[in-house]
């Protein structure tokens, strides 16, 4: 990671540590995957009611050099004010800071504007790497599914937490699916720097053309009939989890483990929290469609003093993104003794809608959460 600092007479201080996104070695199947490096601009300036600092450069995250499209730095530990990105690049990038009012059409000069500063990728190490198991077959399931691993290339002594995701392909741009993906690669390796005691690992398992029936727990009728989310956890737990585990990561020790997902997803992760108590500390659900379960049948199966459960919706679009059903679940939890903030965490998304642009938002602060002791 770099650190770019500026004090307020335009001297810039650099403190340079690199993340960078490359492609290793491995016996399994590599996704072609960009160089990435994450970048943290801070400068420190007094502002006034109203303004705010913002950073612009030669990349499309900080404007294209458009002051119109400038990213906002946050004021969080004001009077510095910082922001931290992951950007796609192996070149220098150039930028300056400037204060001006808030606003999208707010006119006039700047406030006050920097000199021209120039990014410098010289340390690349601490890298992750994207990795392709291809078409992982199941005796459980009839089709075979491709599996993303997302790791740091270094092996360390930090204690490993493991985050399995359902619909793994659109965790990633390069493997997406959908319109838009989760961007892990953009902003995962900027939020484990956060966490330096542990190494997060992904596991992204992809869907299959039997996803409406995989993701429903048995005793429910999903959108396209009954469910057979008992066999996709047997997958999950009798095939995968030893096949990664043991096989590809050689883990020594038994790690921490997130279950996580996006609208089935997210009701089958709460499933398998439930069935499989012992092996998953916490569950996310983004937007979980709980209106097609009964599955508050397994909810006492959960540990409330070794699980954590992750709840959230948006507001808008066709049943309001699951809003109400997800009040329900969490309704259900509180009535169990389960404690909100503790144990418990529901989160509305207002103004979002049921797509990967908003989960991508929610996403890190489910992350974080989770990994709060």
């Amino acid at each position: 990671m770099i650190k770019l600092k500026e004090n307020g007479a335009g001297n810039l201080q650099k403190t340079i540590k690199i993340f960078k996104i490359i492609v290793a070695t491995s016996l399994v199947c590599l996704a072609s995957f960009a160089s990435s490096a994450t970048l943290q601009f801070s400068t420190m300036q007094k502002t006034v009611w109203g303004q705010s600092v913002y950073v612009v450069g030669d990349h499309p995250y900080l404007g294209n050099n458009d002051p119109a499209r400038a990213l906002k730095l946050s004021p969080h530990k004001y009077p510095t004010w910082e922001v931290r990105i992951n950007v796609q690049t192996t070149s220098p990038l150039h930028y300056r800071f400037f204060i001006k009012a808030d606003g999208p059409n707010t006119p006039g000069t700047p406030d006050w504007i920097s000199n021209w500063q120039t990014t410098e990728l010289t340390d690349q190490s601490n890298t992750y790497s994207l990795h392709t198991i291809p078409s992982f077959s199941s005796q459980f399931l009839q089709h075979p599914r491709n599996i993303y691993i997302f790791k740091p290339d270094r092996k360390t002594d930090q204690r490993v937490r493991l985050f399995y995701f359902h619909d793994g392909q659109n965790l990633f741009s390069s493997t997406a699916t959908a319109p838009g993906s989760l961007e892990l690669e953009r902003w995962l390796p900027a939020l484990a720097q956060n966490y330096p005691h542990e190494q997060l690992i992904v596991i992204g398992i992809a869907n299959s053309p039997e996803r409406m029936r995989e993701y429903v727990p048995p005793y429910s009728i999903g959108p396209e009939g009954a469910g057979i989310g008992n066999l996709y956890a047997r997958f999950i737990v009798e095939e995968l989890i030893p096949t990664i585990e043991r096989d590809f990561l050689k883990l020594s020790s038994t790690p921490e483990r997130t279950i996580a997902g996006a609208s089935l997803g997210g009701l089958i992760s709460v499933y398998l929290a439930a069935n499989f108590s012992e092996l998953f500390t916490s569950a996310i659900s983004l937007s979980g469609s709980f209106e097609f379960s009964e599955l508050t049948r397994d909810l006492g199966k959960l540990s409330q003093t070794q699980q954590k459960i992750y709840l959230d919706s948006g507001t808008e679009g066709p049943g309001n993104d699951n809003y109400f059903d997800n009040y329900f679940m969490r309704d259900k939890f509180l009535e169990l003794g389960w404690i909100y903030g503790g144990n418990l965490l529901h989160v509305i998304g207002y103004g979002h809608h049921h797509n990967e642009e908003a989960w991508r938002q929610r996403l890190p602060g489910a992350l974080r959460w989770t990994l709060h002791q």
